[in-house]
């Protein structure tokens, strides 16, 4: 047996035993999570390849988790302090693995335990943490004792930490769901496009912090909502989803794209073109609106459960690269040209011109936003983020769907439309029955 797959065993068992060794300190569990997330790429790089994973989930959970890391020093909780010891036991269990890795190579069904047991420590982790986190909301705004504005400050940080965590425990399940597709194949294409958005999003972010980044980002994700309600729609046609999903879907998607243009236009505000954005961020989303247009028209029977399973996927993503773009913004870092911030805070209704170096103006430099700047951004971030996680929250019916109808259920050749009312009305069909699929 390879030392390896040991040591990734022990990680696991550690992750498991975490949910009762933990001292189930909110902020030092989230503070420990880069670490944790870190060495698991770390070792899930030893494995595969780069590129070699369709869905990559991973990766993008360590690129979301390195986001967050960033901000402790600059927001107000978890800020910096102690670590969750529980937590640490993970993370050096798989920083053994990786150095162990070696002769004799794995075997394929030692790397795919490996996979497994990689992935299902960072979902119970970020189970443990998602769930610690939202405790620890209730009590902040339970505790009369803290100053108002404080507290209010403190539950708000700390509820957008907790939507990540669900995200992240989303993502994880979703990798773990057991759905996979033959590599290739158009669901296997949609996972890898979502994969390739979700980790060009973060690393624009990280690398390059102006607010035309930020502005390109808000542009191709309200564009991604529109392609998703239009996927949606043609999905309820085709009878491969329920309408009920949709109905409870198309609101928020639409609420989304809305959010996401107006943070679109006040990023666009402060924006100068003189700023080059990277292609490869470019084409990323290309890609996957394209793999949108595709899927519906090109999707087998037989794909319909791993392509949902992505779409799900794909919303979780939202929410992590939400979460990171409200990152960018906290942080201070967040840059733009001195004239657009001038301009623009001063000729904005109700805003308060904030004070720029007259000496930068005059040689077009770009400084850093400040505060007066910052909080035009700061409110459609935030709804960005609200209705990214409620759509994510929305898509309960989707992780339900079989592709495989009951015996009761005709082809979709004879099946008309539904009639919502009468589906409604039977008290034998249950959530998952409304959720599947019409076609065998």
């Amino acid at each position: 047996m390879s030392s390896t797959i040991e040591h990734l065993r022990i990680a696991h068992r550690l992750a498991l035993r975490a949910q009762h060794s933990s001292t189930f300190d909110a902020a030092a569990l989230v503070r420990t999570w880069p670490q944790v997330t870190a060495s698991a790429l770390a070792a899930h790089r030893n494995l595969t390849p780069t590129g070699a994973s369709e869905d990559r989930i991973v990766e993008r959970i360590a690129l979301d988790a390195r986001s967050l890391h960033e901000g402790f020093e600059r927001q107000p909780w978890p800020s910096e302090g102690g670590r969750d010891l529980a937590l640490l036991q993970v993370a050096a269990a798989f920083d053994r693995a990786t150095a162990d890795y070696g002769q004799p190579a794995l075997s394929k069904g030692d790397v795919d335990e490996a996979h497994h047991l990689i992935t299902s420590s960072l979902w119970t982790t970020s189970q443990l943490i998602g769930r610690t986190v939202r405790d620890h909301v209730y009590d902040i705004v339970q505790d009369r004792n803290t100053y108002d504005p404080t507290r209010v400050q403190l539950a708000r940080t700390a509820t957008d930490i907790h939507r990540r965590f669900n995200a992240v425990e989303q993502l994880a399940a979703g990798a773990l769901h057991g759905r996979a597709s033959t590599v290739g194949d158009v669901a296997s294409q949609l996972r890898h496009s979502v994969a390739i958005w979700d980790i060009q999003a973060h690393r624009a972010l990280a690398n390059n912090r102006s607010t035309t980044v930020l502005h390109v980002l808000a542009h191709l994700e309200a564009t991604s909502a529109k392609d998703f309600q239009v996927f949606l729609d043609q999905a309820r046609d085709r009878h491969l989803i329920d309408p009920f999903t949709v109905e409870r879907l198309q609101p928020v998607l639409l609420n989304s794209a809305s959010s996401w243009a107006e943070l679109r236009d006040i990023a666009g505000e402060f924006s100068f073109a003189n700023t080059r954005v990277p292609a490869t961020f470019i084409n990323a989303a290309t890609d996957l609106r394209e793999r949108f247009q595709d899927t519906i028209h090109l999707a087998s029977p037989d794909e319909h459960a791993p392509i949902f399973n992505a779409l799900t996927s794909h919303l979780a993503s939202a929410v992590t690269i939400s979460a990171a773009a409200r990152d960018l913004i906290n942080d201070g870092e967040l840059r733009a040209p001195a004239r657009a911030i001038a301009r623009l805070t001063k000729e904005r209704p109700g805003a308060i011109p904030a004070a720029v170096d007259p000496n930068a103006i005059y040689r077009g430099l770009t400084v850093p936003l400040p505060p007066e700047a910052r909080h035009l951004l700061d409110k459609p971030m935030s709804r960005v983020l609200q209705d990214a996680h409620e759509a994510l929250n929305r898509t309960a019916s989707l992780d339900a769907l079989d592709h495989t109808p009951p015996a009761d259920i005709r082809p979709a050749e004879s099946v008309t439309r539904p009639d919502h009312n009468r589906l409604r009305d039977l008290p034998s069909l249950g959530p998952q029955a409304r959720a599947t699929s019409l076609t065998p």
